[in-house]
């Protein structure tokens, strides 16, 4: 009796693949264009270009919708400023706060992206909050660096732990010298301030930029193009194909009789 599961697989293998790049799909996925937000991706790269002549650019707020593509024009500025740097100083570092968890995860993931000796790297657990943050601005003095701190989901630390690590990084001041650090803090909640110290406000609210929803026309134009990268020719219907049935069904469940 043949078995089931190698039928299964060798009709995988004899199979024409569906996608080019399946990546393409995953909310992880970073375009090399972002179309609709390319002045939000000038005002950006504007803030924080000062890192590429050792100046220390403005903390950054960028507040909208699920979906804005806050985080996508993050990560893509910030990729390509490390990519200009010639002194080999700009450290970069993205964290999702609600993925880290906690604050002591999120603290580690941020010392994984800084030149810390053996003895000195953060372990998964067992050390204090105050002795986590001191190696990391450590690193930061010892090695001149400057980093670019991309704090997604900002709002969901501050939410439910405080904002006392916000606290302790904005006031840092002389303690990272002659190394800087700068903040960016993605939130979905455009309330998110009125939860900080008046202290940690003054400091962190620098910079802020607000992402409009998309319109229904450009996450077509946006979706057609993902939809080019991740699948093979025809396995996707054009747009065109899609308005006819949705038009159709549309009239469907209006109980009229469908037409072409």
């Amino acid at each position: 009796m043949p078995d089931p599961i190698d039928e299964i697989f060798q009709r995988a293998k004899q199979g024409r693949a569906l996608f080019l790049n399946r990546d393409a799909l995953s909310t992880e996925y970073l375009p090399e264009r972002l179309p609709f937000r390319e002045n939000q991706i000038k005002q950006v790269a504007q803030i924080l270009a000062p890192a590429l002549h050792g100046s220390k650019p403005s903390n950054l707020l960028l507040y909208g919708k699920t979906g804005t593509g806050k985080t996508a024009v993050a990560r893509l500025v910030v990729d390509k400023l490390q990519a200009q740097d010639t002194t080999k100083q700009i450290e970069t570092c993205y964290v999702n706060t609600r993925i880290a968890g906690t604050e002591y995860r999120t603290l580690a993931k941020i010392s994984e992206s800084l030149p810390l000796e053996d003895d000195k790297k953060i372990p998964g657990t067992g050390l204090s909050i105050g002795t986590v943050l001191d190696r990391i601005f450590t690193a930061i003095r010892e090695n001149k660096a400057h980093l670019i701190l991309v704090l997604d989901e900002i709002d969901y630390l501050v939410n439910t732990y405080g904002d006392d690590i916000l606290y302790q990084f904005t006031r840092a001041g002389e303690l990272v010298v002659p190394g800087f650090f700068t903040i960016v803090g993605i939130s979905n909640d455009l309330r998110f301030k009125d939860e900080l110290d008046p202290r940690v406000l003054s400091s962190m609210g620098e910079e802020e930029l607000v992402f409009p929803p998309y319109t229904t026309e450009e996450l077509n134009t946006i979706l057609t193009a993902r939809a080019k990268i991740a699948f093979r020719p025809k396995v996707v219907p054009s747009a065109s194909t899609f308005a006819r049935v949705s038009r159709a069904q549309s009239t469907a469940t209006q109980g009229e009789p469908w037409t072409s």
